[in-house]
């Protein structure tokens, strides 16, 4: 399905958020899966393209935290709970 016709474009232009969440399916496994990867990467790019912070949810992994702080992430709850220095 285009993401035009999802409703999300008109939601994200108009709709005010300060805060976008990956769940953690995606987040658990983007170490591992090429399309949770891309999916997490998308997702924390576009929130900080839309001026907002993202949170990674469901962290348990040390190389899952490296592998966020490593592409920006702002908050990661979960079994490793942490914060990315200098980010708000």
């Amino acid at each position: 399905m285009p993401f035009c016709q999802m409703g999300l474009r008109h939601a994200l232009v108009r709709l005010p958020f300060s805060k976008i969440k990956v769940d953690n399916p995606f987040v658990m496994t983007a170490v591992t899966s090429a399309e949770s990867n891309t999916v997490v990467k998308f997702i924390i790019d576009l929130s900080h393209s839309l001026g907002s912070s993202c949170t990674a949810e469901g962290v348990e992994e040390a190389e899952t935290l490296a592998y966020l702080n490593h592409i920006g992430y702002d908050l990661a709850p979960g079994l490793l709970h942490s914060s990315a220095p200098g980010r708000r």
